[in-house]
């Protein structure tokens, strides 16, 4: 296989239309009238500058055409896509109404639920009164159940020290006779 040789031309330098003066910042005076340009030049230089606004001026009128075609165009070719925008707006709406139902399902299955909630925590509330009722008379019968040994005690104690005192004055009084 024989690869083809490109052929390169050689680089085109830019050409410069005059001579360029580059001036030193301070010096800002034009002193060399040789290469001043001349009033003729600039007359020359006129029909150039109306050239130039003609050939502007047929650019955008070619990009306004331009525009306008594809324009058309585009909106023909969309077209297609908004005719069935019209036959969907049935479909929108069974669409609209089938959402409306989902809804409507759901709010009622959360009503549901949350009526469940409720009769669960009054149920809950119920127990829990329940057991408080039934943890008090467990409490006041443990109090009872204390009471009474200590009652008893202190009858006991009292009994105790009601023998212990005759004993205490006749043990007193012994002392006294001899």
């Amino acid at each position: 296989m024989d690869v083809p040789k490109v052929e390169t031309g050689k680089r085109a330098e830019p050409r410069f239309p005059g001579k360029l003066m580059i001036m030193a910042p301070g010096d800002r005076t034009w002193d060399h009238e040789a290469t001043a340009s001349k009033p003729g030049a600039e007359q020359a230089a006129k029909p150039a500058g109306t050239r130039r606004f003609g050939a502007m001026a047929a650019v955008i009128a070619l990009a306004t055409v331009a525009g306008a075609i594809g324009g058309a165009l585009a909106t023909a070719g969309l077209g297609h896509l908004t005719s069935p925008a019209a036959a969907s707006a049935k479909d929108t709406a069974a669409k609209e109404t089938a959402a409306k139902d989902a809804l409507d399902a759901s709010i009622a299955r959360i009503d549901g639920e949350i009526a469940a909630l409720k009769s669960s925590i009054d149920q809950t509330a119920r127990n829990g009164t329940v057991q408080f009722s039934k943890a008090s008379e467990r409490i006041e019968k443990v109090e009872k159940a204390q009471a009474e040994p200590i009652a008893r005690l202190n009858k006991l104690s009292e009994t105790v020290d009601k023998l212990r005192a005759p004993q205490t004055t006749v043990a007193a009084a012994t002392p006294a006779r001899e």
